[in-house]
């Protein structure tokens, strides 16, 4: 089972501010060359655009991915505690507006086909989610795509419910993904 957490959407929704400005300003506040470098690499926003596993950015420096993971948190945490952060919490409240608008919870295909048609400003967005706090993140499992959520307890009921829809569906009636 592959449930998609909503219908398709392709309206997209307007922002007042440019992501890449918001991201550029948190990246800018962190000191340590390093933890930058991998912020940079991991989240696709350096002059190539591409994201990197924890495995490829470990590679060049040596390290192991668990260390990678662990300079990656412990800068996205920096950045939430500077005043940058603090300075640009009305933009994180329209990335909010924009979830909640959605009901809260939405696969992260289409909460960004709301947001930009672009895969950098994809990635700005992916990073400034990341970065942010009111954002939770599920990855992509047997059941569900990658979906951001607000509340734990709505993105529960939200799967429970389409699992116990899933489950009443009659196999003949239920179509594989990429027949759809």
């Amino acid at each position: 089972m592959h449930v998609r957490i909503c219908a398709h959407n392709t309206i997209m929704t307007t922002i007042s501010f440019k992501p890449k400005h918001v991201a550029t300003a948190f990246i800018g506040t962190i000191e340590n060359d390093r933890a930058r470098d991998v912020l940079l690499r991991r989240y696709g926003l350096g002059a190539d655009g591409v994201t990197e596993t924890l495995e490829s950015v470990g590679n060049t420096y040596g390290i192991t991915r668990e260390r990678v993971r662990q300079i990656e948190t412990h800068a996205l945490r920096a950045i939430q505690k500077s005043d940058a952060y603090k300075e640009r919490e009305p933009h994180v409240q329209e990335l909010t507006d924009v979830l909640e608008s959605l009901g809260g919870v939405a696969p992260q295909e289409e909460l960004l086909a709301h947001l930009s048609r672009t895969q950098r400003e994809q990635n700005d967005i992916l990073f400034l989610l990341a970065v942010s706090e009111p954002f939770n993140r599920r990855k992509e499992s047997g059941e569900f795509v990658h979906h951001w959520y607000l509340d734990s307890a709505r993105a529960k009921g939200v799967r429970d419910a389409l699992r116990a829809l899933y489950e009443s569906l009659d196999d003949a009636v239920v179509l594989p993904e990429d027949e759809l």
